[in-house]
């Protein structure tokens, strides 16, 4: 168990190695952590308001955090100095995502726009609208060739990253969709939404397949194991949940968090979940 002091922790991403995870807590800090000795390798500071977002790149080297002071900004996970600050979105940013080539990032924002950054340049080459409310997460697929975004409008939209059109626009849910997730083979989106309920919408189709039901109180996360046959869940009923993707029955529910479970991830070879909590800290739970 990770204990991040007095603050409560609001999100939790693994590197791609699963040797380290980067969290964001409530009090504007990223902090880098050793997956074994569960010690805080690095603090980066310099957001002057709430993070959002932050992932690893895939070889490591950099950590993208994203903020309502309306910034991006890369950090050097050895030496945890910032090496760059992405400007251009008017209101919060609520998302932040390397491409998977690693030379471009993708955000989502208050705004309701989804921006393409040059990570050389740091320049925004490429601004596209459709959502009329908040972005609440953007995500490239396995391939890199498209992206999905989620809306407090209720829609997610599924975007070419040539054309930067939007190509697919899902209007499958009565309430705002918190989270978007493809599936390891891109077929299928994995949504959370604000009544409580996990979607599984197969893409060809624009149908939603399945719905998982079991938490109490709001979902603040979902993620879809490598294998493509388990989803983990997070909620402010404080509980952790597995399901089976093909019955949509829940496998297990994970207590142990004293407070809202805020965030949750996989890591890369599906052996470790880990989430944070209002409650201070990091748990990982071996599966």
């Amino acid at each position: 168990m990770f204990r991040e002091y007095t603050y409560g922790i609001k999100g939790v991403k693994f590197s791609a190695d699963g040797n380290t995870i980067v969290s964001i807590s409530c009090n504007d800090i990223c902090s880098i952590w050793d997956v074994r000795s569960e010690k805080a390798l690095q603090y980066l500071e310099g957001h002057c308001d709430t993070i959002n977002d932050a992932q690893f790149s895939s070889d490591g080297q950099v950590i993208v955090s994203c903020s309502d002071d309306k910034t991006i900004r890369l950090w050097d996970v050895k030496t945890g100095n910032q090496q760059k600050v992405l400007q251009g979105h008017s209101y919060g940013v609520t998302s932040a995502q390397f491409a998977p080539n690693g030379h471009l990032i993708v955000s989502g924002s208050r705004d309701k726009t989804i921006r393409i950054w040059d990570i050389v340049s740091g320049k925004d080459i490429k601004t596209m609208t459709g959502h009329f409310q908040c972005v609440t997460q953007v995500t490239y697929s396995p391939d890199g060739q498209t992206i999905a975004s989620s809306s407090d409008d209720g829609t997610v939209g599924i975007w070419d990253v040539h054309s930067f059109q939007r190509i697919c626009e899902l209007k499958l849910y009565s309430q705002s969709v918190r989270t978007v997730q493809f599936s390891p083979d891109g077929l299928f989106i994995i949504s959370c939404t604000s009544d409580n309920k996990i979607r599984i919408c197969d893409l060809k189709s624009q149908k939603v397949v399945l719905k998982l039901e079991g938490h109490s109180r709001y979902l603040n996360g979902a993620r879809i194991f490598p294998c493509d046959q388990i989803i983990a869940s997070c909620s402010s009923d404080n509980t952790v949940r597995l399901w089976d993707t093909k019955s949509g029955q829940e496998i297990e529910t994970l207590d142990g968090h004293s407070g809202c479970v805020t965030g949750i991830d996989i890591s890369p070879d599906g052996a470790i979940i880990a989430s944070c909590s209002d409650d201070q800290t990091i748990r990982l739970w071996k599966w």
